[in-house]
């Protein structure tokens, strides 16, 4: 629905316990060991502490990124500046 210049879209409210099942649904995805899914999917860390945590090193992984078609920014800058 159009309001004036700006769309309005629906939206859902989503609670706290639907995003951390779906978060934990994915991490199994993914690969990850059931109750590990389950402690990661539950945390309350940022996402910035979680950046930082094993739990996306051991799921999203460089070479998970690069069959998924994403740039290896690291690796073209040290093939490029390699002495």
């Amino acid at each position: 629905m159009f309001v004036g210049k700006l769309k309005i879209y629906k939206t859902e409210i989503v609670t706290d316990a639907e995003i951390d099942i779906i978060i934990e649904k994915n991490l199994k995805k993914l690969g990850m060991e059931d109750w590990k899914a389950y402690r990661n999917g539950n945390t309350r860390k940022g996402y910035w502490a979680v950046a930082g945590s094993g739990i996306l090193k051991t799921t999203i992984t460089n070479e998970r990124l690069a069959q998924a078609g994403y740039f290896d920014m690291a690796r073209k800058y040290k093939s490029l500046h390699s002495l």
